[in-house]
């Protein structure tokens, strides 16, 4: 009985799991993907927040593997380099914006350096949000991201916003 019981609760786990974060990616322009969101930024991670967040240590990534916290994580603190679309100011405080994606299936991942053009909106707790299913680009250096730089400008229709 205990091993039915089992079963049947690890064949739900996964499949809510396997159908948790569905992206549907098809040949869109980066214009066309600029306009479904709200807030576009080019960002450097300069740590991870997640075992600030109460009710850390009963995640679901936490209890499947206490150590991921060493290498990265889903909530990053942001250092804002270039803002492109929306008002992130208002999100940034002591030079910093703190990005809160939840613990869904879908959230991505983050290492300290990262260095990302952020696809973002307002998420749940009154803060951005951003996904793996977000059209989010890593860059090895700044002058990476200095070469696509222009067609991100183009996309966001030349509304540039400033540089910090």
């Amino acid at each position: 009985m205990k091993k039915g019981i089992m079963l049947l609760f690890f064949a739900v786990f996964l499949a809510f799991s396997s159908e948790a974060c569905e992206c549907i990616f098809g040949k869109h322009t980066l214009r066309e993907w600029a306009k479904g969101y709200k807030y576009i930024f080019y960002a450097e991670v300069t740590e991870i927040v997640d075992p600030k967040i109460r009710g850390f240590e009963n995640t679901m990534t936490f209890l499947r593997d206490a150590s991921y916290v060493q290498i990265g994580g889903y909530h990053p603190k942001l250092k804002v380099k270039e803002i492109f679309k929306g008002n992130v100011q208002e999100y940034i405080q002591d030079g910093y914006l703190t990005m809160n994606n939840g613990w869904s299936l879908c959230g991505d991942f983050f290492k300290p350096g990262d260095k990302i053009l952020f696809f973002a909106y307002e998420g749940s707790e009154g803060t951005l949000a951003t996904s793996t299913c977000s059209l989010n680009r890593r860059y090895l250096t700044d002058e990476d991201f200095l070469i696509e730089r222009r067609e991100v400008k183009k996309a966001t229709r030349g509304k540039f916003i400033g540089i910090f």
